[in-house]
Parts: C-alpha cells; structure tokens; sequence
C-alpha cells in the first residue's frame, strides 16, 4: 500500500478506536467481576446465616423485607394467593360458627307495646267488647281452650277432655299443675265458679248468652263436666274464656263485680302477672306493667317484663313508634303505614284473620235493593283485586261468600264475582234505568226538560236530598202511568268511621258512580254502627266488618231468628238456609256439617244475599329486636301473644362439637 497523508491519519483513527474499545471492554469486565464477587459474598453471607439459623421459615421481621427481594410480577402472584387465602379462612370460619355455635334465647329484656285506647276490665267476665282489656286478660289469666298461634283450638287449662256419643256432654279434665298467681292451687272449683258467674244476669257479663242452656258440674279436684240442651257442634270454641280464682272472687258482691280493684289488679294463672300501673294526673292509665310468671305451668316466659303503652289515636301511636317509645303496635290501619319512619329496623307480621268486610243491604230502606238483578249489578261493578292492592296492598284475601276461603266448610265449587263495569251497567238498562247525563249549565234553568217529562229541578231536589252532587251521571227510570213518580237510583253508603274503612268506601263508591248509581257517603262511629245502624237496621246499604270466628258456623249472622235482635244485619230470610244452618251446628259429623255449609253459601250468593268482598291481614308490628314470635293465623286481635313465652330480647352464644 502506498503511505499517503490521507492514508496514514485513517489507520491512526482505527488505531485510538481499538485501543479505546479495550479499555472500556476492560473496565466492564472489572465491573462485572466485581459484581460477581459481592453476589457470591452475599451468597456465602446467606448460606451461613441459613446454617446458623435454628428456624427454617422466616418471622415476621423478616417477611417484612420480603418485597425488596421480589419482582412486580412475583409480588402480583402473592397478592392474590393471600387474597384467595383470607376468603377461603372467611368460609371455613363461617362454616364453622354455623355448625358449632349455636344462639340459644336469654330471660331478661322489657318489650313495651302500644295501643290505643286504655284497659277498664282485665277480667274474662267482661274484656271481650274490649280488645285493650282482652290483650292483657290473654297474658294474666289461663283457659280451658285457647287459639294457638296458627288459629288452632288447643287445650290450655284442659289437659284432656271427651265428649258424649250424643254430642250432649264434655268431660274436661284438668292439669294438676296449675297454680294462682298468688301461689294457691287452680282447680275445678274455679272453673265450675267463673262459668256460673258467666251465666248470673247480677254479673252482667257479654259472654252469658253463649252459655244459655247449659249447666257445669264438678266431677272431682281436676274434673268438670259440661251437659248442653242439645248439641252445638263449635262448643269447645266457647271455652277460650279466662278462668277466674273463686277463693278471692267469691267475696265480690256480683252487683259490684265492675267497680272492684281487681279488675285493674288482677290475680291469675297464665304467662304474666300484674306488676303496676301507672296514672296520670286526671286518672288514666298511662302504662300498665306485667312481669314474668316464673311459676306458669306452660313453657316459661322469656321476656321479663312487657308494658303497655295507651294512646288516643293511630296517629299519637304512629309518632311513638318513629320516636322509638315503644317496641311493637297492636294494629296500624294501612293509612297510617306510609308515615312509619325506620321500616328495616321493623317486623311486619301481617297474619290472617276471620274477619269478612261485605255491604249488607236494607231492602227496606231502598226499594230498589229489593231487585236482585239491581243488586247482582252493583255487586259486578266492583273491583275487588283493585281494591285489595289499592288499599291493603295485596294484603288481603277476597272473599266469595260467606264462609271464608281456608275454612274447611268452604265450598271451593264458587265461583269469584266478574267484575264488569259493561255487563253491570246493561243489567240497569235491562232493569228499565235510562243514563242521563246532567250539566251545570242544565241545572240553571229548573224548569228545562233533561229528558222528557224529567226537568232540571227534579235532580237538583233529590241531590240535595241524597246529599249528592247534581251534575253528573245519573240513571233515571221514568213514571208511568200506574207509577207516575220519576226514580232515581241513588244509594247511600254507610260505614263506621275510620282511614282504612273511608278509602275502601271511596273506591265503591267511585265503582257504582262509574256506572251511573249516584252514591253518597256516611261515616259514623263505630259505636253508632253496632247499636244504632246493625242492629235497628237503620241503613240503606252498610260496608261492614264481622269477625265470623274460627268455627264455620254462621247461624248468628244469617239465620232468619237472628234478624230482630241478632247479628243477621242483612236481613236474610230463606228457609231452605235456616234447615241447613240449624242443622248444621247440631251435628257430630264434620263431613255431613261442612257438607251443609256448602250447600248454604251457594243459597246465599245465589240470592245476592250481601256483596262479599275480601278478609283483611292483621298486621302486626315489633322491632326486629324481640326475636321468637311466630303464626300466621289470629282468631281475635289478642292471639297475638299465643306464642309469647317464646318471644326473647336477649341471647348467648354457645360451641357445640
């Protein structure tokens, strides 16, 4: 090669790059020696701490530097294995408190309950016109036969009992037991003395006429015996009356029974005893206490003590509740529930109930409801399953007749009413009843004609009536010449004045006017109701509640004696009925009297004898707190504590194995 200028300084360049190369070649390989002499010192570092290490595993000061020695995909991996880990030891841990700790209920705690109202005879010779006076005598005094919390007859007092071939006479016999609140003995003579203290007129008692022809002896210490006129066959029902101790009541003049002490302080044998009471300035019972029997024969009460709260109205109790002054309410009326604060913390116990809401019909009063078909039209136009989520929310049972759907006399085979506004409002076309439609500006001149031969002023008479409005809807069946007088379909409803009753009532109302049958709304007190408007008939039409009971015998309300002084508020009179009702409650055959019930509720609805409309939840309200109760059935409102003795407040937790 030719040395040239050019040629000499590119073979100098090439020479400073290899020599540059080599020494940081140089350098790394020192580095990297370096490197490997710290890995390997660490090395033998931690070899000799392993084998001078007397434990294996690492504590925990050491896993605690654990992170600096893993990589972020390392420290991933460990994060979801620790969590798989901590769920898996959270179900074995629940499996484990599920499967060997068990709750088991403690005595002790104070339930307090509200009601409205105040107690004035807890004494089973009287409370049962009084639900407040009924609820306490139900926990104070123990009787022969009680509902259980299913609506169930049971014996309480009765251990045993038989009844005659004949069906004429029961033989009871009693636990032996059984003690007095004040520690003294409950025999037979304490029955035998309450059931003729029922059946004295000096008493006074509502129960007596349930007891009418029939006598009581005592067999022995723990023996009675019941010998009837003739058979009855739901008598054991009568016996659900507490029973009262003859040594402290035998020295109660029967004419004073009313005004003794104890028929605020009572003595008696069930689940609680009377522990106080107090009064406010002007003497009403502001709160009653009841302890714990701890000598009750039954299952021991849990709950120390429950007190009663008394209020004026819903509405005073509704507050009491939100302010979480009481622990549970007897009943809230479904207007009411809306208002109701902290519903999670609460237990609805909504519970079946006899209780049948229908219109009865004074044929009298409004000679139109003497028309079947007019009353089969008014029946139709009625929605029912509206109503029943409208206003109870589903929490009700519509009704068919006049036996309810779980009784075991009901007759399966009838049918539900079809609702049809169309198909009721021909049946009133059929009936002779024209629809007339009436203006305000029809009603200025009273003299023009809405119809031939019908002028203004004759709706505007009979509105103000009716106490209706004029304008609107009406149906008008015009005079002829043996009648000459216009009618108008009009209907007065009656109801006993309360919330839920007032929106029930507007509904029907609403449902009759839609077809043309003005309707106009007259709330009384309930009181009024039963001794005024039921009883002297005083009504043209009546939405009612009766509680029919748990037996499926109806004679009280619908046969043909009962109408003058009984409970027949409709006024119901078909003989072929009476045979079946009057045989039917003395027979000893359960098949040959449900047989007959049937047979009597097709005769009822087939005469559009009422229009039945749906049975009611009881509901029943505590905070979630009180554990225990149970049922889902009520005969009476005071049912409710059928189970009590295994309501509980308070619990412990216990390891089985």
């Amino acid at each position: 090669m030719k040395l040239t200028k050019n040629n000499f300084f590119r073979a100098a360049r090439k020479t400073q790059k290899a020599i540059s190369g080599f020494f940081v070649k140089l350098k790394y390989l020192g580095r990297r020696k370096k490197k490997e002499a710290e890995l390997n010192h660490l090395d033998l570092n931690r070899e000799l701490v392993y084998s001078l290490s007397t434990k294996k595993l690492p504590n925990a000061e050491q896993l605690k530097h654990l992170g600096k020695f893993l990589t972020n995909k390392e420290k991933k991996i460990v994060r979801i294995c620790a969590l798989i880990l901590a769920a898996n030891l959270l179900f074995l841990g629940i499996v484990f408190f599920n499967k060997h700790v068990v709750s088991v209920p403690l005595a002790g705690g104070s339930y307090i309950e509200g009601v409205v109202g105040s107690p004035k005879y807890v004494n089973p010779l009287y409370s049962s016109n009084h639900d407040v006076d009924a609820d306490i005598t139900s926990l104070v005094f123990s009787s022969l036969f009680k509902y259980d919390q299913n609506g169930i007859l049971a014996g309480d007092l009765a251990d045993s009992w038989s009844k005659s071939t004949d069906g004429r006479e029961y033989t009871i016999n009693l636990k032996k037991n059984v003690t007095w609140h004040n520690g003294e003995k409950l025999n037979a003579d304490d029955v035998v003395f309450t059931v003729q203290a029922i059946k004295d007129p000096r008493f006074r008692s509502p129960l007596r006429g349930y007891f009418s022809g029939v006598e009581i002896e005592k067999v022995d210490d723990y023996t009675v015996k019941f010998r009837l006129g003739q058979p009855f066959a739901p008598f054991l029902s009568l016996l659900n009356f507490g029973i009262l101790p003859k040594n402290i009541w035998q020295a109660v003049s029967p004419e004073a029974a009313t005004l003794a002490e104890l028929n605020l302080k009572p003595i008696g044998s069930g689940p609680y005893k009377f522990k106080s009471l107090t009064k406010d300035q002007d003497g009403n019972i502001k709160d009653y206490v009841l302890e714990a029997n701890k000598d009750y024969y039954g299952q021991k009460p849990l709950v120390a003590e429950i007190s009663f709260n008394f209020y004026p109205d819903v509405i005073t109790l509704s507050k009491a509740l939100n302010d979480n002054s009481v622990d549970g309410v007897s009943y809230l009326p479904i207007s009411a529930r809306k208002d109701l604060f902290a519903k999670s913390s609460l237990s609805f116990h909504y519970l079946n109930q006899p209780q049948l809401e229908a219109i009865f019909f004074n044929q009298k009063n409004n000679e139109f409801l003497a028309d079947k078909n007019i009353r089969q039209a008014l029946d139709e136009a009625i929605d029912r399953q509206a109503i029943i989520q409208d206003v109870f929310n589903g929490q009700a049972r519509e009704a068919r007749g006049p036996i309810l759907s779980d009784s075991p006399a009901f007759d399966s085979d009838l049918k539900a009413v079809n609702f049809s506004a169309a198909q009721a409002a021909q049946a009133l076309a059929d009936a002779g009843f024209v629809k007339v439609v009436v203006t305000d500006e029809d009603l200025k001149d009273p003299t023009k004609e809405i119809i031939a031969g019908v002028p203004a002023s004759d709706f505007t008479e009979k509105a103000n009536d009716a106490g209706v409005d004029a304008p609107g809807t009406w149906l008008v069946k015009k005079g002829t010449k043996k009648d000459p007088d216009n009618k108008f379909l009009v209907i007065a409803l009656t109801y006993p004045d309360s919330a839920d009753n007032a929106l029930v009532a507007g509904e029907i109302q609403a449902y009759w006017q839609a077809i043309g049958v003005k309707t106009s709304l007259n709330p009384l007190p309930s009181s009024q109701i039963i001794s005024e408007v039921a009883v002297e008939k005083n009504f043209e039409a009546l939405l009612f509640g009766e509680n029919i009971g748990a037996d499926p015998d109806v004679y009280a309300f619908w046969d043909s004696s009962q109408i003058s002084e009984g409970l027949n508020i409709a006024s119901y009179n078909n003989p072929d009925a009476d045979k079946l009702l009057e045989a039917a409650r003395v027979s000893t055959d359960n098949e040959d009297r449900f047989g007959k019930y049937r047979q009597f509720q097709k005769l009822v609805t087939d005469d559009e004898g009422a229009i039945f409309l749906f049975s009611p939840n009881y509901l029943y309200l505590q905070v979630k707190k009180l554990q225990g109760f149970s049922g889902t059935a009520i005969i009476e409102p005071s049912d409710r504590f059928s189970s009590v003795s295994n309501w509980y407040l308070r619990v412990s937790h216990h390891f089985v194995w």
